[in-house]
């Protein structure tokens, strides 16, 4: 009689779970651009026939990871994600904004292609964003930096700037690990994307004349919304310079 081996079970539906977000996680921050777009494009298979807020949650780590490969592995599997329709299983900025910036300022002058990606992405976020309360949050967030006082140095008086570029909701990375210039320049590059995709949320009768005081490209009615304290005396005078940075990026 012929022997029959016994068969094999199948692994828990659980197990066989982790084993494939394993996978895709491992992929998407290999050393090769097409493992990493190829595990994006899977990730967002498997989040669109189920959503899960840990697999998001580890994606936003990613995106602000220090380390090149892993922030470049975060950025193509929010690119794929950005592609699904739906807000309760795409990508949304409550959940991405703060990973964003700190990709944004991790990115500043060492990446220029990961600085365009993650600031298309927090755009196209904006865009996409049906909460007013966090697009107006975003927008206090971008203002209260730029109308910080800060000394040449870098070092942040008015607690805004910290805010900005540490921890807590912002950021996960130490306000002392991003240069002053690189926190304004990020402020700058959010708002832009805020007043192009979301102008609802900063629109108010206007005020004064702050507008000079603000980027190439921002309407002048986000100049209303400037706090009291972001006059020409309060910015430093170096944020001359970053808006000349953002016409180079907005336009490139």
């Amino acid at each position: 009689m012929a022997h029959v081996a016994p068969a094999v079970a199948p692994p828990p539906t659980g197990q066989r779970e982790s084993e494939v977000s394993t996978r895709i996680f491992s992929a998407l921050i290999s050393a090769s651009p097409k493992d990493r777009a190829a595990a994006a494009a899977e990730l967002a298979d498997l989040l669109e026939e189920k959503h899960s807020t840990e697999h998001h949650r580890r994606v936003g780590e990613l995106i602000a990871s220090a380390e090149p490969r892993e922030r470049a592995g975060g950025l193509a599997a929010i690119g794929a994600l950005l592609l699904i329709d739906g807000e309760d299983l795409g990508p949304r900025l409550s959940t991405y904004a703060a990973p964003l910036r700190t990709a944004l300022l991790r990115s500043v002058g060492h990446n220029a292609e990961a600085l365009a990606l993650a600031c298309d992405y927090y755009g196209e976020l904006v865009r996409r964003g049906r909460d007013r309360d966090k697009l107006e949050a975003e927008v206090r967030t971008a203002l209260d930096a730029l109308g910080d006082e800060a000394d040449a140095d870098g070092a942040s008086r008015g607690g805004a700037l910290a805010s900005f570029g540490g921890g807590g909701a912002g950021f996960s990375s130490s306000a002392a690990e991003h240069p002053l210039e690189a926190r304004l320049l990020v402020a700058v590059l959010t708002l832009r994307q805020l007043t192009v995709h979301a102008p609802a949320a900063i629109c108010t009768p206007p005020m004064d004349r702050k507008e000079d005081l603000l980027p190439h490209g921002c309407c002048s009615s986000t100049a209303a919304q400037l706090p009291p304290s972001l006059s020409a005396s309060h910015l430093p005078a170096r944020l001359t310079l970053h808006t000349s940075w953002l016409r180079h990026y907005s336009e490139s």
